[in-house]
């Protein structure tokens, strides 16, 4: 992935990322999901490293950042998940027997209403915290938290849409433009660019003060204020004027008022002042 980081677009990047690594991190991760934190701290910075790349943002970049960017769920929170929907998948009978058996052998049996109703398993007792911490245990507890309403969703696809309501995708329209601009712009909308201000929040610079003088280069002074600039903004500004309500907001993050063809024409106006700015080339 770091040798075609400039070489192709970042929805080619994370497609390579999500077919071909990211199930090798996650294979039979159900079962190994009780390793120790390190373990799985060492893990996730693969998958962070992958962020990186696609994104563009520098290292040091915090996790949450990089995966709200992205739209990515963490690989901790993902093995969590997908404890929870086998457990769907064996209550449903779409397990065979022979592995259904032993988890089916907790089911609550005072629960007398079947699939809709309220579905509860008796956790076994753990002498060790290895063993709590192991496949069935950690799993049937985790069921037993969940809301019942989310319990009794027998859709396989609406549980599993239920699980990922914390995650929201990442915008189609943030891959627009030519690989090089667009890493750019990803780094001005997480604020951090090679803007003086971001580099000095980042403890990568001694100073914030812009080469004209003003005393913060952020990205409301580069797309709204210096000098530098004047014409290139305007021709920007020019080119935006038949869409409303456009501010620092939209220029970096779009837009849920407009349609993704809009967003995308947009941050292709962005993405021109950008390059013909200079000030990152």
């Amino acid at each position: 992935m770091r040798y075609l980081k400039h070489k192709i677009d970042r929805q080619s990047l994370e497609r390579l990322y999500i077919a071909f690594i990211r199930p090798i991190l996650e294979y039979g991760n159900i079962i190994w999901d009780n390793c120790t934190q390190e373990e799985s701290d060492l893990i996730e910075s693969v998958q962070q490293a992958a962020a990186r790349i696609v994104t563009g943002l520098r290292k040091g970049t915090p996790r949450w950042k990089l995966y709200k960017e992205l739209g990515w769920d963490s690989l901790q929170n993902r093995r969590q998940k997908n404890k929870l929907l086998f457990l769907h998948k064996t209550i449903s009978g779409d397990i065979p027997n022979y592995i259904a058996a032993d988890i089916l052998s907790y089911t609550n049996t005072n629960d007398q209403y079947g699939l809709r109703k309220k579905r509860e398993f008796k956790t076994p007792q753990c002498r060790t915290t290895a063993y709590k911490n192991s496949f069935i245990p950690h799993t049937l507890e985790k069921w037993n938290s969940l809301d019942g309403e989310v319990k009794n969703i027998l859709s396989f696809t609406g549980f599993k849409r239920k699980l990922n309501e914390d995650i929201s995708p990442c915008p189609v329209f943030f891959s627009t433009g030519s690989r090089k601009v667009n890493i750019i712009h990803c780094q001005l909308r997480n604020e951090a660019s090679d803007l003086k201000d971001h580099l000095f929040c980042d403890h990568l610079s001694d100073s914030s003060i812009c080469a004209c003088g003003d005393p913060v280069e952020d990205n409301f002074h580069f797309f709204y204020v210096c000098p530098f600039y004047i014409y290139q903004r305007y021709e920007l500004f020019r080119k935006i004027s038949n869409f409303n309500n456009v501010n620092l907001d939209v220029l970096l993050q779009g837009c849920s008022d407009f349609n993704i063809d809009e967003n995308t024409e947009i941050f292709t106006y962005v993405q021109q002042y950008i390059h013909e700015t200079g000030r990152f080339l």
